[in-house]
């Protein structure tokens, strides 16, 4: 069974990994006619920090796997974007519904990007750490401040990268910034506060900014731990997946729209390893 509330409707609701958490929630049962129980974690896909992004959603069988399709209800003014989502598989992880790529994405690939050779901003409050671009692992770092790596790719695109922390708190990976990937979308992993959080890439006076998170989830994160980073941009529109399991469907709102790939250390040492990059189809207008 599902249904949509959302804490802006005039009563804050949280999750054990969200705060002020809106969407689609979840019962489960054995028979359609119950009795149905509340599962530990019952967001089945919407948004926290008050957001309006992934909202009402439904399931049906297609082909023998049941999927999850749902809208995008963008910010409540007049004249924000709204969309449908693209669809999504739901499957069972110890015990725990969750939401994982469909296959059928693939219809949505044009060709492997051809991947410009990693660089690092040479200049400005962007230039700070050190980065080791030698191989199939990428490492780099900085003790204290944020350092990127830069990747031209696509605005639209489908890609995987594999971090690991090896030492400090945070790492990640971002898409759809300019030259200095300045106003890119960044996944950051946050083993300090075990979170995953979305967050826009800024000038600071010293080094990349990334301001207060615009979603976060609680997830229990280690150091030395692959954690493999999916990133679907398509337009405004982002999903995001770690280790396959959907954390964010969300609207961008005027940011994460240039061509760039960044992989991101802050106060840490990490390693980065992209496993593939596909160019896919633009939205139609």
């Amino acid at each position: 069974m599902t249904f949509n509330v959302h804490s802006g409707w005039g009563r804050r609701l949280d999750t054990p990994s969200r705060r002020t958490v809106g969407g689609t929630f979840h019962l489960v049962g054995q028979t359609p006619e119950g009795p149905w129980q509340r599962p530990r974690e019952d967001l089945l896909i919407g948004s926290g920090c008050d957001r309006h992004d992934a909202v009402v959603a439904r399931s049906v069988m297609w082909q023998g796997q049941r999927l999850l399709y749902h809208h995008y209800n963008g910010a409540v003014s007049p004249g924000t974007p709204r969309a449908l989502g693209l669809p999504k598989a739901l499957a069972v992880k110890d015990g725990q519904r969750v939401v994982r790529p469909w296959a059928g994405l693939k219809g949505l690939w044009m060709e492997q990007l051809a991947l410009s050779a990693p660089r690092q901003p040479d200049a400005g409050p962007f230039s700070n750490g050190t980065w080791n671009i030698g191989g199939e692992t990428i490492g780099g770092g900085c003790p204290a401040g944020a350092t990127m790596l830069l990747v031209e790719g696509a605005p639209d695109l489908d890609a995987v990268v594999n971090v690991s922390i090896a030492d400090g708190p945070r790492a990640g990976v971002a898409v759809g910034g300019d030259e200095l990937s300045k106003g890119a979308l960044l996944v950051l992993l946050d083993c300090e506060h075990n979170a995953i959080t979305l967050n826009e890439v800024r000038a600071g006076m010293f080094g990349p900014s990334f301001g207060r998170p615009l979603d976060a989830v609680h997830r229990p994160l280690r150091n030395n731990a692959p954690y493999a980073v999916r990133i679907v941009k398509r337009d405004r529109y982002a999903e995001i997946f770690v280790n396959g399991e959907l954390l964010f469907s969300t609207i961008t709102e005027g940011i994460g729209r240039g061509n760039w790939l960044a992989l991101v250390a802050d106060s840490a040492q990490a390693h980065f390893q992209i496993k593939r990059a596909h160019r896919i189809k633009p939205m139609k207008r």
